[in-house]
Formats: C-alpha cells, sequence, structure tokens
C-alpha cells in the first residue's frame, strides 16, 4: 500500500498545536525528539493486538521431520514482530479438499515428551539470523506435517525524519497523527496528553474495524443443545 506522508510533515503539522515548543532539533540533537516520538507510534500500532491485514504476512511453509520426535523448528525469519495463526495439512493427503487443521498460537512452550499430533504453536529463540517455532506435543512422527505461519511483522526503526510512515499506509494517516500528538503534549507537559492518548487508543481500535470490516470467523459450538429433556 501506497505510503508518501513522511515524518516531518506530522511533526510539522503536530508543532502547531503545542505552543510552537519545538519538536525537532531540541537540545542539539538532530530530528529528535520528532523521531524517537514517531518511532514509538509506529512501534505501538504495530504491536499486539492490533493485528493488521497490510502488516500480515504469511510464513515460508515447513514440514515436520517426520522420523525424528523433533519439538523446534529453526526458520529464517528475520522481520517477526509476533505470530498471528497457524495452520497445519497433511501434504501426502489425496483427500479434496485437503483437510487444513489450526494450531493455536501461544507466547511460550516448554519442552515436552508427548506425542501426538500437533495443537499448539510458539516462536522461540528469536535471533538476528532468525526465529524458532516450537510445536506442542511433539509431531508423529509416523506422518509428516506441513506447518504454516501467519505473523505480523516488527515495526521498522526510522532513522530520519524525511521517511515515510511505511508500512502504515496514507489512509491511516488520522491515527497516527493523533498519536504523535499524543506524544507532543507529553514532551510539551501539557495536561491534554491523557486525553489525546486515550483518542488514540481508541482510533487504534476503531481503524482496525475500519480495515477489517468483515465478521471474524471465530466462533462457539456448543457442546449439546441449549434446550434438553
Amino acid at each position: 500500500m501506497a505510503s508518501t506522508i513522511t515524518l516531518q510533515d506530522v511533526a510539522l503539522w503536530a508543532t502547531t498545536f503545542t505552543k510552537l515548543i519545538p519538536i525537532v532539533g531540541v537540545g542539539g540533537y538532530q530530528n529528535e525528539p520528532a523521531l524517537s516520538i514517531c518511532n514509538n507510534v509506529i512501534q505501538r500500532m504495530l504491536s499486539r493486538p492490533y493485528n493488521w491485514k497490510f502488516n500480515s504476512k504469511v510464513a515460508q511453509p515447513f514440514l515436520t521431520s517426520g522420523t525424528l520426535n523433533q519439538q523446534d523448528y529453526p526458520q529464517n525469519i528475520t522481520d517477526l514482530g509476533w505470530l498471528e495463526s497457524a495452520i497445519f495439512v497433511d501434504p501426502a493427503s489425496t483427500q479434496q479438499p485437503q483437510p487444513i487443521e489450526n494450531l493455536e498460537t501461544v507466547r511460550n512452550l516448554q519442552p515436552s515428551s508427548q506425542v501426538a499430533n500437533p495443537v499448539k504453536i510458539a516462536s522461540m529463540f528469536e535471533t538476528d539470523a532468525g526465529v524458532t517455532f516450537r510445536l506442542w506435543p511433539v509431531p508423529n512422527m509416523s506422518k509428516q506435517w506441513e506447518i504454516i505461519p501467519t505473523y505480523q511483522m516488527k515495526a521498522p526503526l526510522k532513522a530520519g525524519i524525511q521517511e515515510t510512515w511505511f508500512p502504515i499506509p496514507d489512509e491511516l494517516a488520522f491515527v497516527y497523527r493523533q498519536g504523535f500528538l499524543a506524544e507532543a503534549y507529553k514532551h510539551a507537559d501539557d495536561p491534554r496528553f491523557e486525553r489525546e492518548e486515550a483518542k488514540f487508543v481508541m482510533m487504534m481500535q476503531e481503524a482496525l474495524g475500519i480495515k477489517d470490516m468483515e465478521a471474524n470467523s471465530e466462533g462457539f459450538v456448543p457442546d449439546f443443545g441449549l434446550f434438553i429433556g
């Protein structure tokens, strides 16, 4: 999606609301505190639980070993922010359509000796070289599963205020403008900070609804009828 608005555009806009208190080049530091404010806003918008569609990425599928009781699977993924969802399929299945099962994504998983079809997945041991996915239980070695994770990409670190707000699209400029304004009030020690901060949080929630107008696919199925007897 297009992103043409620069960090500087928003910084100059916000200055008019903060009694013209400088936001760029304060204390002899080039671009500061405007640059730090922009990075803070981007990181907050792209953090959990805001699973934006524009920031969602399907990882390269990987196969369970099929021969060893292997629980951890290193992958060359360097932009993972947080794990959004995951599915697994049986690539050897001839059934049409091919059955798809969902994995529960969790924050952390302990080592296990239990062997069965996978139920949960967590991202573990993140380094500059990639991330390791851990499955639970240990995948049954009698079958090889194809695991397909989907994740939210980590927020990029902007190096200068001439950069744009990418990957956040221009249509969400009203959200990050509000976030910058709240942070600018905080910098100016303005009592309006708390009010504007609350608006920012509300706008993020509303914008997520605007981008995802479709109903969620998740639902509840009762184990038995509501009326018995």
